[in-house]
């Protein structure tokens, strides 16, 4: 499968995404109330904790997945692998599940800020957010296989589809039908049912072995690949801390509706790092199969144009966020209250994703290599700093001090860790990376947003903003992916 069509389909799907969301999340907010919104984020924070009883066992069974295309007997070993990283998850599952029933009142009373919703309300919402955030925890088992068989058309459909039903059929619920968020809730749940079905059968289906008669747990495969799990379980359980911490604090903080406006904010700056998943996705079984095969030259070459487009997409993205973050609220939400409150959070949010998706490409790279022992050491080097630190800010100054800690670590984490990880794989690559991969591609746009910027605010219908927005994106963007050699032989290619 193409490399271009595999990025090109996880872009539509992620832009789908990222529109629908944009367009939804704020109509919800009108039909349920800020504070039963609140809830919707915390649905979205216990999705994100879910990933520390990963173990590492999703990314490993992608990176299995496409190793079993180049080896031979791979599917072979690939199934075994699959029913018995299936049958763990299972356990986990169900634990989570007995765990979330139990604890649901004790939640509602005694952590969460409420002010208007009953408590018994919010405990049955809490039991149903912890049921469907195992579902589609399981799910992601079946999604990372499809990933890295590099099936990816197939799971942006599904992903398009099933993401159409989760906001357009739940703000028809609560527009049209009922504004109850239990109902919301159990909505929620059917549809991730459907998905984890659906991927499941597809997953099972692509496996060409004669093994399926043999359901069972196969401790030896799973023993080999446990190295490499544990340290992606690791580093992922770390990763969720670093960005969970400060969320987990203010939930208990802020009020529920502030909360709310937290989580706006967290949305926004998580479609940075979305914006960069959908090429990463693409990338990474096929960095992997060259690891594999030993051709470097072409792997480094491939690296390199990677970092570029994501530099290129990214960081335009952040900087347009950052510089224009109480327009955009205000816009997207038309809540004055939300856009004060979320303009400086948002803005060194922004920044701070923006170098985060850039800095993880070295990840993809110790990834393919399957040599994650300089993951390990950053990840718990950055976790002793950045855990401290964000709680020490999220306690004493709030969701600012959080947002001005985050960027801070994030871009010493950045300059300090990223060419020590290059240094071990490749003497002198780290110059070209930074020259070439990164700063060729930003530093024009930086100018052209920083300068621009000014003149949104200064319009006062939003479709005036909206549409000077727009151009900036695609201006900044131009400049970045024409700086790239690449992208300028293709256009040459195209239009001479």
């Amino acid at each position: 499968m193409s490399i271009t069509k595999n990025a090109i389909a996880n872009y539509i799907s992620k832009f789908y995404v990222i529109v629908i969301g944009i367009v939804i999340l704020p109509l919800y907010m009108t039909y349920l109330g800020d504070e039963a919104y609140g809830l919707v984020g915390l649905f979205t924070v216990v999705q994100s904790w879910m990933q520390l009883l990963n173990m590492g066992l999703s990314p490993t069974l992608g990176r299995e997945a496409a190793k079993a295309k180049v080896v031979q007997s791979g599917f072979n070993k690939f199934y075994k692998i699959l029913v018995s990283y299936e049958l763990i998850f299972l356990v986990i599952t169900l634990v989570v599940c007995l765990a979330g029933i139990s604890l649901h009142d004790w939640l509602a009373i005694s952590w969460l800020n409420i002010e208007k919703i009953n408590t018994d309300v919010v405990g049955i919402c809490i039991a149903l957010i912890f049921i469907s955030a195992v579902v589609r925890f399981q799910t992601s088992l079946y999604r990372s296989g499809l990933m890295g068989l590099e099936h990816q058309i197939y799971v942006n459909k599904v992903d398009v589809f099933i993401v159409s039903l989760r906001f357009i059929g739940g703000l028809f619920l609560v527009a049209i039908i009922t504004s109850d968020i239990i109902y919301f809730f159990v909505y929620q749940l059917v549809i991730a049912c459907v998905e984890l079905v659906v991927f499941r059968i597809k997953l099972f289906c692509l496996v060409p072995t004669k093994e399926k008669s043999n359901y069972k747990f196969y401790r030896s495969n799973v023993s080999s690949t446990l190295p490499f799990a544990m340290g992606v379980a690791y580093t992922a359980s770390i990763w969720v801390l670093v960005t969970q911490v400060d969320k987990a604090i203010l939930s208990s903080v802020l009020t529920l509706s502030e909360f709310g406006y937290y989580t706006l904010v967290a949305l926004i700056v998580g479609g940075i790092l979305q914006l960069s998943q959908p090429l990463a996705e693409a990338l990474r079984p096929r960095l992997t199969a060259l690891a594999e095969q030993g051709s470097e030259e072409e792997l480094y070459r491939l690296y390199l144009f990677g970092t570029q487009l994501v530099a290129a997409i990214t960081l335009s993205v952040s900087f347009v966020i950052a510089f224009n973050s109480k327009v955009l609220v205000l816009m997207w939400t038309g809540n004055e209250t939300a856009a004060s409150w979320a303009e400086e959070v948002l803005f060194w949010f922004a920044l701070g994703n923006g170098l985060l998706a850039v800095g993880a490409f070295q990840y993809y790279l110790q990834f393919a290599y399957g040599k994650l022992k300089l993951h390990v050491l950053g990840s718990t080097i950055s976790a002793c700093i950045q855990i401290p630190v964000i709680a020490y800010a999220a306690i004493h100054y709030g969701a600012i001090g959080a947002a001005k800690a985050w960027f801070g670590v994030r871009l010493i984490f950045f300059l300090c860790w990223t060419p020590i990880v290059h240094s071990k794989f490749r003497q002198g690559f780290h110059k070209i990376w930074l020259l070439k991969g990164v700063l060729l591609v930003s530093v024009l746009p930086f100018l052209i947003v920083l300068f621009s910027s000014p003149l949104v605010a200064s319009f006062v219908a939003r479709i005036d903003q909206l549409f000077l927005i727009a151009v900036i994106i695609f201006v900044s963007l131009f400049f970045s992916l024409v700086a790239i050699s690449q992208v300028r032989s293709k256009l040459k290619s195209w239009f001479f």
